[in-house]
Parts: structure tokens; sequence; C-alpha cells
């Protein structure tokens, strides 16, 4: 016995249903298409298939791209980005440092992947960006404690490290999508 709640009619089975307007396929039917070319493609013989070059014109050679014929650039001590993505930089307003708030904003639209490096997160800064001797640079925990601490990265160094994927996001970063 065959229990259903709901029927399909044939004309939704031919036809492929778009959906949004924008030419996108419903979920069930990209599915069920895409059953049917999975079905095909493992199918059809290995021979049948065609790689990257099915995308050259019939009559053209392929070559080594020059680049791919000499040696690379050395490693630097302090890797910088491609010189390709020398347009991912942040935003920075008042960038001659005048008295007040300093801002570099992260472009969030063009950063490639989950980690945003070093060089690119958002901050803001009141009278400057300090230079810190890691030598001399003190932790100092005192106030409301029984026993004031003083640490120095060497001590906080030998603590075990724990590193984690987190998200973080100040809304700031995203202010100018929200201004005038």
């Amino acid at each position: 016995m065959r229990v259903s709640k709901h029927r399909r009619s044939s004309t939704a089975d031919a036809s492929v249903e778009a959906v949004a307007g924008n030419g996108l396929l419903h979920r069930r039917a990209l599915l069920g298409r895409g059953l049917l070319l999975a079905g095909a493609v493992g199918g059809a013989p290995l021979g049948s298939l065609r790689g990257a070059a099915a995308e050259r014109p019939p009559d053209t050679p392929l070559t080594d791209a020059p680049w791919s014929l000499v040696p690379g650039a050395p490693i630097e001590p302090y890797q910088r980005p491609s010189r390709f993505e020398h347009h991912v930089v942040r935003t920075v307003q008042n960038p001659t440092g005048q008295p007040g708030a300093a801002v570099a904003r992260t472009p969030q639209h063009l950063v490639n992947g989950t980690i945003t490096p070093n060089g690119l997160h958002f901050v803001v800064v009141y009278g400057g960006v300090p230079d810190i001797d890691p030598d001399q640079h003190r932790l100092v925990i005192h106030g409301l404690v029984q026993q004031p601490l003083v640490f120095t990265l060497e001590t906080v160094s030998r603590y075990p490290m724990v590193t984690r994927v987190t998200f973080l996001e100040c809304g700031g970063n995203s202010a100018p999508l929200f201004s005038p």
C-alpha cells in the first residue's frame, strides 16, 4: 500500500521549475537533475570526459606560462601579500595622525578565507601606535588582589599556549556600510 500526502502533476515533473526570477532551479529539480547527471558521468567511459583543454580553441597548442619557466622570488623573512593583491588594504581614517581616533577598517569583501591576516585587522587607536620593546614590557596585576604580580613576556611564555579559531568582529568595522 502506498501512502502519499502530496501528488505532483506530470507537468511539474516534465518542466524545470524556476524560482526567484533569476533562472535558479528549484532545489528538488536541481537535486533530481544532479543525480541523473552523476549517474550519466559515472557510467561514461573515461576517454569521453574532457578536461580544461576543452576550453581552448581546437587548433591552439598548449604552452607553458612564462612565470612557470623561471625560478620565483626568494622567500622574505616576513612574507608580504602577493603584488596582485595590492588593493586588499585597510581603509584608513585620520592617516596623518591628528589628535583623536585613528581607524583602520578591514576590507571584509576582499579577504579570501576565514582567517584575517594580522596586517588587516580592524583597529581604533587613540594616541598613535605604541612602540613596545618586548624585553621591557611588563604585565602588572594589582589592585583588589591579595598579592600583586609582575610578569615579563618570558614568564608568560612559560605557560601553555592555546590556539583557537574564533569569530571576533567589532561593529565599528561595518559602520561605513550604514553611514550616509
